[in-house]
């Protein structure tokens, strides 16, 4: 057995590396321009809603009544929603 290496070690080289990366590169910048749009939203009036997620939707009419029943204040909830969705983007 060679030293150093581990059976069924794949490594792509060539042209499919290459398109591998490029894959990879286009679906990060996708999802970065959604986040952006997201995020800024409120900057640009918040006539645009772009929902590629559940989290990222506006708050519907069941959430706030549950919020206010358990005494949790929109922004909190917003701040919490933010924070989960940018440690889902970012892992």
């Amino acid at each position: 057995m060679k030293r150093g290496t581990a059976s069924g070690e794949v490594r792509l080289r060539g042209r499919a590396l290459f398109i591998c990366r490029v894959i990879w590169i286009a679906f990060a910048l996708f999802n970065l321009v959604l986040f952006l749009l997201n995020l800024f939203q409120p900057v640009f009036g918040g006539q645009v809603v772009i929902c590629p997620l559940t989290f990222t939707c506006p708050v519907s009419e069941s959430t706030l009544q549950v919020l206010k029943q358990a005494q949790i204040p929109l922004a909190a909830y917003d701040t919490y929603v933010l924070i989960f969705g940018l440690i889902f983007r970012l892992s």
